[in-house]
């Protein structure tokens, strides 16, 4: 807590939190990877809720695959 008092501590921490023309495009790459990678895990992420209800739907209708699954 004392260094915060200290005026060149403060200096520094001035300093340090600028960002410069390259950390602001390096900032804005990152946010557009993030959001392709968001999208990408989004559709793969339906895309095997999709096939795993589909599963699901076809187990419940076939009687004798269900018994399999209950007795082995």
């Amino acid at each position: 807590m004392l260094g915060l008092l200290s005026p060149a501590f403060r200096a520094d921490l001035r300093r340090l939190n600028r960002f410069a023309v390259y950390d602001r495009q390096w900032l804005r790459a990152v946010r557009r990877r993030r959001t392709s990678a968001i999208f990408v895990h989004d559709i793969l992420a339906w895309a095997i809720a999709f096939v795993l209800l589909g599963r699901m739907r076809r187990a419940f209708a076939d009687p004798e695959a269900r018994r399999g699954m209950g007795t082995g």
